[in-house]
């Protein structure tokens, strides 16, 4: 792995999973983003026209990984967009964490999706820091 890689696709029996990394926790989880929105469509192609806030709580680092995602995913179902790249404003102590996402309506981007994931699991979540100091997370997807 080269240290300029953000994230990469793992490949899981039923599901579909990927590796993230970061300098910083807020870099980590913004490739993390990136890393799931890949795999929802070509987010080389979508615009990013739109944004939108996300707001995430957790008690224990790991939980706010997977919270983060799920707000993510859960923000872009319901508003019908999909997002482009997320970046994190503000981590605070107790893992509260706000940020923002860009994307597009899904009816401009429909040539740009790639498949659908359902939810985020806890199996095989993984959250460490790597010789060096890097972030590195590890997260399964139920598509």
């Amino acid at each position: 792995m080269m240290a300029t890689e953000a994230f990469e696709v793992v490949e899981h029996t039923a599901d579909i999973g990927i590796r993230a990394w970061g300098d910083t926790l807020e870099e980590m989880l913004e490739n993390a983003a990136a890393g799931m929105f890949s795999l929802i469509a070509d987010t080389g192609i979508v615009k990013g026209k739109v944004e939108g806030t996300i707001e995430a709580a957790a008690g224990t680092l790991e939980e706010l990984l997977v919270a983060w995602l799920e707000e993510l995913l859960y923000s872009g179902e319901t508003r019908g967009l999909v997002w482009k790249r997320a970046w994190v404003e503000s981590l605070e102590p107790g893992w509260r964490l706000r940020g923002k996402a860009a994307g597009a309506d899904i009816e401009e981007c429909r040539e740009a999706l790639r498949g659908e994931i359902k939810g985020v699991t806890l199996h095989q979540l993984e959250v460490s820091r790597e010789a060096g100091g890097r972030w590195a997370c590890r997260v399964i997807f139920d598509v």
